[in-house]
């Protein structure tokens, strides 16, 4: 049987864990961005694996899984907490601690259950590895409540979320005002761990919270904007996982259960992976075009004084500062003339400010201005200029030269 993309929202099959997933995409996304701003990344993933302990013993004795899973989640806030205050151990240490512990109990009543208890085993290894698809009306219901809450809790206390998470010092000051709110984030956070443990798996969990953080990241530094992108970038890739895992074995017409949420965090993976790659702002590439150009400028800035100099320069920069039109037949134009003037005198200026003011001598103020050359603007030129008294030689009793600025 085929289906349509607007079939994942209206098919009675299908209707259930595309809702369910992309609201908890959101609601994880929210979350991931606030542990993503107070650098603790890695609470997620010790959170699920607390989570996975209440699970298995609700299942055995009380039958109320995500409860259960749930408390044994926020238990794990509390041990991290208490390591922190009453041992001061580093935040890294009681992370790393209380995700041991809880990963030797989770697998210890595991063993237990799955030889004494084989069914309940079962029905753990839904949280352990995740079955989206396999989700109830009930689930859709249970889910989007907790979810549509969680997500009006982030956009009511976003005032509050950004002071406790820009400005603790302000934040611990007002414990009385804001200390329910606080606990009542933390109690979303472990709702959040065992919902994205029964959609995706509790090894997959903290990579549907912290993924759509760092995209968002990559894109804005404005802690709103980044709630929205990773927001919007979650649900994208809820569809995109659930379209996916009906549509690949619908493609090419083979019998394969493929699970929705390893699909979901491997969209998230790939999407977040070009974002690093290709962003704007920060992107790997920009970063090396940033580099390479740096580079290209020193280089053309360094034949431009040695050709002032009359010292030879590299085929290849002669034939860049032919094209810039700033040498023909190996003598610089009036253009390469003004702005190899205007080179020198920064680094003079450079070398009197190093001497005269911080006392430094010798070969490390040459050294200094060499590089500072390069980047010194217009506004440090003019305040260096200002603050020297408008000098007229350097340290070496050279004559610094005025800024032209025809050539620009």
């Amino acid at each position: 049987m085929g289906f349509t993309f607007i079939d994942f929202f209206v098919h009675p099959v299908l209707q259930a864990s595309t809702f369910a997933t992309l609201l908890l995409s959101i609601f994880c996304s929210l979350l991931g961005c606030v542990l993503f701003v107070r650098r603790k990344a890695l609470l997620a993933e010790t959170l699920s694996h607390a989570a996975y302990v209440g699970v298995l013993l609700g299942l055995l004795f009380l039958g109320l899984d995500f409860l259960a899973g749930t408390f044994s989640s926020l238990l794990g806030v509390a041990i991290l907490s208490f390591l922190e205050k009453r041992f001061r151990l580093s935040q890294d240490v009681a992370l790393s601690v209380t995700l041991a512990v809880s990963l030797a109990l989770g697998t210890f009543f595991a063993s237990i259950t799955q030889l004494y208890w084989p069914i309940a085993y079962k029905q753990s290894l839904i949280f352990l590895y995740g079955q989206a698809a396999t989700m109830l009306n009930v689930h859709v219901l249970y889910f989007s409540a907790i979810s549509l809450f969680a997500i009006m809790i982030v956009f009511l206390g976003y005032r509050i979320i950004c002071w406790s998470s820009f400005d603790p010092q302000f934040f611990s000051a007002q414990k009385i005002r804001f200390r329910l709110f606080e606990i009542l984030l933390f109690v979303l956070l472990s709702f959040s761990v065992v919902i994205g443990s029964r959609a995706c798996g509790i090894m997959l969990v903290s990579g549907m919270m912290i993924a759509p953080a760092i995209f968002a990241r990559s894109f804005t530094h404005h802690f709103g904007k980044m709630l929205f992108l990773a927001s919007l970038m979650g649900a994208f890739c809820a569809l995109i996982g659930n379209f996916l895992s009906v549509g690949i074995p619908q493609t090419f017409n083979v019998e394969l259960t493929i699970p929705t949420g390893p699909l979901i965090l491997i969209t998230l993976a790939l999407v977040t992976a070009l974002s690093l790659f290709f962003s704007p702002k920060e992107g790997y590439l920009v970063r090396i075009v940033r580099a390479f150009r740096f580079f290209l400028k020193i280089q053309i800035e360094n034949a431009l004084k040695d050709l002032y100099k009359k010292r030879k320069i590299r085929l290849s920069m002669s034939f860049i500062l032919g094209l810039l039109g700033m040498q023909k037949n190996g003598f610089l134009t009036k253009k390469g003339e003004q702005k190899a003037q205007n080179l020198i005198r920064l680094h003079r200026l450079w070398e009197l400010y190093l001497s005269k003011e911080l006392g430094i001598t010798g070969s490390r103020v040459h050294e200094s201005a060499e590089e500072m050359e390069h980047i010194l603007d217009a506004k440090m030129e003019n305040r260096l200029t200002e603050y020297l008294n408008n000098p007229t030689h350097d340290p070496h009793n050279k004559e610094i030269p005025q800024r032209i600025d025809s050539w620009m």
